[in-house]
């Protein structure tokens, strides 16, 4: 299993389509998503919850990119870890190409 962090601070307007683009062209359960909210004053949280993507949602009070990923670090069970910021959109099987190198 793959597992991907993504770190996100007030992403409500950009985080689905983050999170449906990691999955796109991922085989079903090849991927642990991690989004750590830190510090979030918007609906980041709800937003990734239902976004139809299965993902776990950790919140943290502490807004600190380095906390967040710290935090999602220690949530992660797969290897490859994958740390990918709320606003990218990843190329379809991406992840699944750089997992099969590593």
């Amino acid at each position: 299993m793959i597992s991907v962090v993504v770190p996100a601070h007030n992403e409500a307007n950009v985080i689905e389509r983050c999170l449906r683009s990691l999955v796109e062209g991922s085989a079903d359960e090849e991927l642990e998503i991690i989004v750590v909210c830190n510090g979030c004053t918007d609906r980041t949280a709800d937003v990734a919850q239902s976004s139809g993507v299965p993902v776990s949602v950790i919140d943290t009070p502490t807004p600190s990119k380095a906390n967040a990923l710290n935090e999602g670090d220690r949530a992660a069970s797969g290897f490859p870890r994958f740390y990918v910021d709320a606003d990218i959109v990843v190329s379809p099987g991406a992840l699944s190409k750089v997992a099969e190198v590593l």
